[in-house]
């Protein structure tokens, strides 16, 4: 019951956050990365696999933040 709503990284994908967070010169670590990378869409081979959930109510928040439609529910 875990993993049925937690996208699981693909071995390629675990192999980049590795690479990434070596890259990062410490910034960030592995583990940060696959967790924003489990949060995220993957396409592959044409099929999607959905990331993060993208359902919200209420009005946007004046913070500043940039906001992304993604149509209408």
């Amino acid at each position: 019951m875990t993993d049925r709503y937690n996208r699981q990284l693909h071995p390629d994908e675990k192999t980049l956050a590795k690479q990434i967070a070596d890259k990062s010169g410490g910034r960030y670590t592995q583990a940060q990365i696959e967790q924003q990378m489990a949060q995220m869409n993957l396409t592959t081979g044409g099929q999607t696999e959905l990331g993060g959930v993208r359902v919200s109510v209420g009005s946007k928040p004046d913070d500043g933040t940039t906001w992304t439609p993604y149509g209408i529910n």
